[in-house]
């Protein structure tokens, strides 16, 4: 996972990962942690990156932005595309990644993963 900060302030961010199949919160939470996404500046980026935190599987992610005076609740689905990646018994293809952009604005989140099937549809 990677997460960008396109304004000019730092963001404080939550992310939830659910399971898709499970029926209770308390059993779909896969994954829940909060970050703080330095700002967007001339000397640098903002960005922090997450490795290995998550078995390839469906999920929905919950994005809580904390935005001052409007902040905002984001869903999307994450549907894995990339298995096999870089480990030994691998197929060579990379590992399966999403990235969450946020906007100059400061208050839009923008959802987006790789996809490595032929027949994958990018939005």
């Amino acid at each position: 996972m990677t997460i960008l900060n396109h304004h000019t302030e730092s963001r404080q961010l939550s992310v939830t990962a659910l399971r898709a199949n499970e029926r209770e919160y308390s059993d779909a939470v896969a994954f829940s942690r909060a970050y703080e996404v330095p700002a967007d500046t001339a000397n640098s980026n903002g960005i922090v990156e997450e490795t290995d935190f998550l078995p390839s599987a469906a999920y929905i992610i919950q994005v809580d932005l904390e935005a001052g005076f409007a902040d905002q609740s984001f869903h999307f689905r994450f549907y894995p595309d990339c298995t096999g990646g870089s480990e030994p018994d691998g197929d060579g293809r990379p590992e399966d990644a999403f990235l969450l952009q946020i906007q100059r604005n400061g208050t839009n989140v923008l959802f987006s993963q790789n996809t490595c099937s032929d027949d994958s549809w990018k939005l």
